[in-house]
């Protein structure tokens, strides 16, 4: 059993919903992991690094510091969620937070999860995710290789030009065994977009950014979440009590009902 927090719509709150079968807690975690979780992409970013560490760089360079709103979809096979928000980079002090509200569609057509993922260079839990909002929020703190989503762009070639929104770009674009890997850069540096998708397997990440600001965000930005800073690890849920459930239940034709 499984228990996950959804934010509700235009409705009172949060909803907290008892999952009880494994093929329905599949379904969830495939459509909110499928942008929450970093490690994947993470690891393809950095074996394309080591790929292309003997290549010739191109010398092209993504601005160093700069936010802007963001809109993605990303994931694996059927599972695709879309996602809209914030996204903030800073390469100088090697760091870079993404907040992004993520429509679920499974129980309700309101229904949403809100994640904000921070990661920095540093020593210790240097990746955190925190779900949810307000007080209603739980930290998952994790260590792994810091990974500069744009390190790749040194390494990239030309690949044309676009106008998005009326803005023109610079296509820079990269294949290597782990992943293809493109950008579109303004004349300032700053992403219009970015997509990523992983070699050999049905994995994709799209992202297109706009009312970019470029230069260095405030570094209350930066700051990790409530729930991370002071919240970590997640007191566990009170055994005492009683509650009614609505439980769902998923299963194929081959399953016993």
């Amino acid at each position: 059993q499984v228990v996950r927090s959804f934010t509700s719509g235009p409705g009172p709150g949060p909803v907290n919903l008892l999952i009880a079968s494994r093929a329905m807690y599949l379904t969830v975690a495939a459509s909110v992991l499928a942008q929450t979780a970093p490690s994947d992409w993470n690891r393809a970013l950095r074996l394309a690094l080591v790929d292309l560490s003997n290549s010739t760089r191109t010398g092209v360079q993504v601005a160093p510091q700069w936010n802007a709103k963001v809109k993605g979809l990303q994931g694996t096979g059927g599972y695709l969620a879309s996602y809209d928000g914030e996204y903030y980079y800073d390469s100088i002090n090697q760091r870079s937070k993404q907040a992004v509200v993520t429509p679920i569609r499974l129980f309700s057509d309101h229904d949403v999860q809100r994640t904000e993922t921070l990661s920095v260079n540093q020593s210790g839990l240097n990746v955190n995710m925190t779900l949810g909002q307000g007080t209603d929020t739980v930290c998952k703190a994790i260590q792994e290789p810091y990974n500069d989503m744009f390190g790749w762009t040194q390494y990239a070639h030309p690949n044309g030009t676009l106008v998005v929104d009326g803005q023109s770009c610079d296509v820079w674009a990269i294949s290597v065994k782990t992943a293809n890997l493109s950008t579109c850069l303004r004349a300032d540096g700053a992403p219009l977009l970015y997509n990523q998708s992983l070699a050999g397997y049905l994995k994709q990440m799209n992202m297109e950014f706009s009312n970019h600001t470029v230069g260095p965000a405030p570094e209350s930005a930066f700051a990790p979440s409530d729930a991370c800073a002071h919240h970590y690890p997640t007191t566990p849920c009170a055994t005492e009590g009683k509650t009614t459930l609505d439980v769902y239940r998923i299963h194929s034709a081959a399953e016993p009902r």
